[in-house]
């Protein structure tokens, strides 16, 4: 932060330096490196005391940690991706809400991707975007008639990224992956309004053909 000040006739800049972990290395009269593992939540042999003094310090001061020299020296982002085709969907917001409260009590934080607004101009456009993602990891929703499975088993193998898929299965690969049983929900279904009395029924399928949606569609017309 920089402000002016009067000194008589002249304004005089002053800056005001963001602390960072050495500021309370010396007010705790301890290592930078006993600093950094408290604040980490590291294991670390030292006293209760010092342990509380290290955080009242930090407190004090309104120390936060700065972002960019820790992905720089441990070359981990703390951040997780979460790409759907359209994060504006209702579905894929009850996932995405899912996920963040999920992230909540960890250390990482999530990065939302579109996968459908970056598509429109081009699919290697979106790629590119995944590649320069600030991530440790991908979740990725669906999204199958954007990014096809060899696409993503090449981000993974090449450019190392860590995978996940959710809704869909990854054919060949060494991808995780927690799908549904859309089979047996359409099966349940069914026989549910069946159950009731209905006996016209109709299926409103999506255009996008995802992997989900064929098997909810042949398994509709095959009962």
């Amino acid at each position: 932060m920089i402000g002016l000040k009067s000194a008589g006739r002249e304004k005089v800049n002053i800056v005001k330096k963001a602390p960072t972990i050495l500021d309370i290395a010396k007010l705790a009269g301890v290592t930078h490196g006993t600093v950094s593992r408290v604040l980490n939540d590291k294991p670390i042999n030292c006293r209760e005391a010092v342990r509380k003094k290290i955080l009242r310090i930090a407190e004090d001061l309104n120390y936060r940690p700065n972002l960019a020299a820790q992905t720089l020296k441990t070359q981990h982002h703390n951040a997780i991706g979460i790409m759907a085709y359209d994060i504006t969907d209702a579905f894929e917001v009850d996932c995405i809400g899912a996920l963040e409260t999920s992230l909540v009590n960890t250390r990482y934080r999530a990065y939302w991707l579109s996968a459908g607004l970056h598509a429109a101009r081009g699919n290697e456009d979106l790629l590119e975007k995944l590649r320069k993602l600030p991530i440790d990891g991908l979740i990725v929703l669906a999204t199958e008639s954007l990014v096809s499975d060899g696409e993503l088993l090449a981000l993974h193998a090449q450019d190392h990224i860590r995978i996940t898929t959710m809704i869909r299965k990854i054919d060949g690969g060494h991808l995780s992956s927690v799908t549904l049983d859309n089979a047996m929900g359409i099966q349940l279904l069914v026989e549910h309004l069946i159950a009731l009395g209905h006996q016209k029924l109709g299926f409103c399928h999506d255009t996008r053909n995802h992997q989900g949606a064929v098997i909810r569609f042949k398994t509709f017309l095959d009962l």
